[in-house]
């Protein structure tokens, strides 16, 4: 073979092997999860018309919503790889809320239960808002008790529907009511009770009977699912589970009637367990949100540790999907990590340059931002303005530096 046909063959399967290698690419970016399951109550009966919500991690607003079908089943797509919330709701019962680390195109199939509201025992500050007060809280009609246990109250409206929430009802926030034609699924906000009636006034009943009222804690069982799933799962879900934990007890004990400064919760559980996993777990990813995790427990109980920071920032790289779960997260862990001011610079470069979520980046810039602004270093703060609001400016954080300069 002559010298220039091998060189235009080794052109050929060089320009043949970049086509391979940009393919790959490309079906990593568009590669299909499926995810299906089922959803019920805490009766263990079909949940009909459960919304099933996915938004990707760096992201508050849900990219997809489905609703389930008469017998609770569900199907769901996932576009590409990365990390993912997938969100089910149902009425009379609280929202779940599961972490997938997607990897590779799939399918997954899961069993899902629901954990009914938890109630207050006092319903004396129970009120009725909708749309006849444009959901205006402090305007907010009372409900009265009646002899039946049932709570009523009057409102009025010009429109032939009315659509309402009660507040002062369960231990959160405003929930549907229990009388309802329809419930209307809004991405942020939950249920929606919605009446037809006559213009005029109306009364709206709340029975607190036909709410299903249970201590069984809300699951989900994977069926079918690549190994890390599951396990990635597990690990946010323990997370959470400690988080939702320590709200609990401290809105327990601000209605007892003590100040909000001698309220301690004691973290060294919870810090223990991640440790003691990290400790022992192999798997890279897995070892990184285990790290993320006792981080974030380590921020809430406003426990600044040097060695937690250091370690999280070691064990994460500043490229990683991971920060997308937290993303203040990082500039956090290198305020605390004891590292030179030229390592943390580095750290920041990497981060901006590399990490694929823009959430993370905003958040970081953010902060960055946030810093340098109330040190009085006016040409950085400029700075990270304008890297914040022109490169991520449909983020929360664009817009609260926004708010900031008007």
């Amino acid at each position: 073979m002559s010298n220039i046909k091998r060189a235009k063959l080794y052109r050929a399967s060089g320009t043949l092997g970049l086509f391979a290698l940009l393919m790959s690419f490309v079906f990593l970016a568009s590669a299909q999860t499926i995810v299906k399951g089922r959803v019920v109550g805490v009766d263990g009966e079909p949940m009909t018309g459960a919304n099933v919500s996915l938004a990707p991690s760096d992201k508050a607003k849900s990219l997809k919503i489905v609703q389930a079908d008469k017998n609770g089943k569900f199907t769901i797509t996932i576009d590409s790889i990365g990390i993912w919330m997938l969100q089910f709701a149902g009425v009379g019962h609280q929202d779940y809320r599961i972490a997938l680390y997607v990897d590779r195109s799939q399918t997954i199939e899961m069993a899902v239960n629901l954990e009914s509201y938890r109630y207050l025992q006092d319903f004396s500050e129970a009120r009725v808002v909708g749309d006849f007060n444009r959901w205006y809280v402090l305007s907010g009609v009372p409900l009265a008790k009646r002899v039946d246990g049932t709570y009523e109250a009057e409102i009025e409206t010009n429109g032939d529907t009315v659509a309402y929430r009660l507040n002062g009802v369960r231990d959160g926030g405003p929930i549907e009511g229990t009388q309802a034609d329809r419930y209307v699924y809004e991405d942020t906000n939950g249920y929606v009770s919605v009446l037809g009636v006559r213009p005029g006034k109306v009364k709206i009943v709340f029975d607190p009977s036909k709410f299903p009222r249970s201590r069984q804690k809300a699951r989900v069982t994977f069926v079918r699912a690549s190994k890390t799933i599951p396990r990635f799962a597990a690990i946010y879900n323990e997370f959470q589970r400690y988080q939702k934990d320590y709200i609990v007890a401290q809105k327990d004990f601000l209605r007892s009637g003590k100040a909000r400064k001698d309220f301690n919760f004691d973290w060294s559980g919870p810090l223990s367990w991640f440790e003691k996993q990290i400790k022992h777990e192999k798997i890279g990813i897995m070892r990184e949100v285990l790290s993320l995790c006792r981080l974030s427990i380590a921020r809430t109980a406003a426990r600044i540790d040097t060695s937690i920071c250091a370690s999280c920032l070691r064990e994460i790289s500043a490229a990683s999907r991971i920060w997308s779960l937290d993303p203040h997260g990082m500039f956090y862990a290198l305020s605390h990590s004891g590292w030179t001011e030229d390592r943390r610079e580095a750290y920041i470069q990497r981060t901006l340059k590399k990490n694929p979520d823009g959430r993370v980046k905003a958040g970081l810039l953010y902060d960055l931002y946030m810093v340098a602004k109330l040190s009085l270093q006016n040409q950085k703060a400029e700075e990270y303005f304008h890297l914040l609001v022109e490169g991520y400016g449909e983020t929360p954080e664009a817009a609260l530096v926004k708010q900031q300069t008007h």
